[in-house]
Parts: structure tokens; C-alpha cells; sequence
């Protein structure tokens, strides 16, 4: 059973005011130019749940207040955008870069290469990662062009939610978690770094970020920390290419 995330304006300011406590003020928690880093995952449905974009934006407005009375200087809003979406619970949307716009975030990014392909249809257990990486990279080319805030890069480590499905079933191409998997190797994973790094450095966003998925969704087939066939292989690809950065 998958829960769809809506939340209505109570949850909402339960939710704000929890983070803003427990998470804003850790010494480690991301910030950029003193303002805590918050990033929205699923604009559609984030705005079914609370009444609409302009009901959207006061929310919004209201957690930067909170923020800035906690005596932040301010609120880092980042949004995820996609044009294809994976998980049944989550909205398609053509307007989520006017969403970005009239919600007032300050930056867009993406949650994971998925959310760029069609990921039905191909032969499993296995498709092409380079094929899935470029419509990626792709959409993030369209989205620097057409946002009016920053966009961030992400680089997918893998995708396969097959531990999610009843392993007794025959697999058969459909909506998730029965979709194809993508197995990538710490050489491809590099390259992908050192292309998104190629992405930040032709955009020159304010804060050079780039998003990583993931650091350990094990059953979803992505994941940083080491495992008994690539070892290390991942971890090293980040430290010999961003640590020189």
C-alpha cells in the first residue's frame, strides 16, 4: 500500500514546525547562505493537499516566516520535477516549471533518472543505463533553459525495485515496482558524475549542488554504500571526481 503524501495546512504546519525544531538547527543539516536547504518532492500532489497553488504559496510563506523566527535568515525552497512519473501515487504535470515560478522556489532539481523515461516496455532484467542517463540529462538541459531559478543535476546510482514485488510471480512489464532494471557500473557511474559536473560548471548555478540517488535505497537498486559486487566502487567514483572540486 502506497500513501500519496497530500498533506492538508494542519499536517503541514505540524510538519514545518518539526523540521524547523528537530532538523534546521543540527550543526550538519544543508544551508546556503545561512537558509536551510528544503526540498519539495511532489509538487502536484503537495498542491492537491493543500487547496490549490495559491493556498500552495501561502503555506510556503508561512514556513519562511517560521523559518526566519527561528532566526534563520531565510527558506531555500527546491522543487523535484519530472515528465514522467513512477510511482502510481505521484501526479504528471506539463506545469511544473510554471509551479516553480508562482510558488516562489529558489531552485529545481531532480529526484532520480526514472523520472525522465519511459521505463516500461524494455526487456528485463536489464536496459540500457546510458539510454536512461541522456533522456536524463536531456530534460535537465530543458529545465536550465526554462526555469527563471537554478536547476541541480542528479546522478542515479541504479534502479530496481524487483525486492519490492513477490519473487513466486512471473515479471511482467507494468506500473511499479514492476518496471525494468538499470544496473550501472562504478566506471559509467563516473562518467555521469564528471557529466553533471560538466552541467553545473556550463550553467554556473549560485550553489553548485548535484543530488545523489541514493545513498541507501537498497530496494529500489541504488545505492552509494559498498555491497559484495562493486565494493567500493561508488564512493571512490565521488571522492576521486568531487573531491578535487
Amino acid at each position: 500500500m502506497l500513501k500519496d503524501g497530500a498533506l492538508d495546512r494542519r499536517s503541514f504546519e505540524a510538519m514545518a514546525t518539526y523540521v524547523i525544531e528537530r532538523y534546521f538547527s543540527r550543526p550538519n543539516y544543508l544551508t546556503v547562505d545561512g537558509r536551510p536547504w528544503f526540498t519539495v518532492y511532489d509538487l502536484a500532489n503537495f498542491i492537491d493537499g493543500l487547496g490549490g497553488v495559491e493556498a500552495a504559496r501561502d503555506a510556503l510563506d508561512w514556513f519562511g516566516e517560521r523559518v526566519r523566527s527561528a532566526g534563520f535568515p531565510g527558506l531555500h525552497l527546491d522543487a523535484v520535477l519530472w515528465s514522467s512519473a513512477v510511482i502510481p501515487t505521484s501526479a504528471e504535470s506539463p506545469l511544473v516549471v510554471d509551479w516553480v515560478r508562482a510558488l516562489g522556489f529558489d531552485s529545481g532539481t531532480s529526484y532520480v533518472w526514472v523520472h525522465h523515461h519511459d521505463v516500461g516496455g524494455s526487456s528485463f532484467p536489464t536496459a540500457s543505463m546510458a539510454e536512461l542517463r541522456e533522456s536524463a540529462f536531456a530534460e535537465y538541459e530543458r529545465y536550465a533553459g526554462l526555469l527563471d531559478v537554478d536547476f541541480h543535476p542528479n546522478v542515479t546510482v541504479g534502479w530496481d525495485p524487483s525486492p519490492r514485488t513477490d519473487q513466486s510471480l512471473e515479471y511482467v512489464d507494468g506500473r511499479y515496482p514492476w518496471t525494468s532494471v538499470w544496473d550501472q557500473s562504478p566506471d559509467e557511474f563516473a562518467a555521469a558524475v564528471r557529466q553533471a559536473v560538466d552541467f553545473v560548471e556550463r550553467w554556473t548555478p549560485r550553489f553548485p549542488v548535484i543530488t545523489v540517488n541514493a545513498w541507501n535505497e537498497w530496494t529500489e537498486g541504488s545505492y552509494l554504500l559498498p555491497d559484495t559486487t562493486h565494493r567500493l566502487g561508488y564512493l571512490e567514483a565521488i571522492r576521486d571526481i568531487l573531491g578535487t572540486h
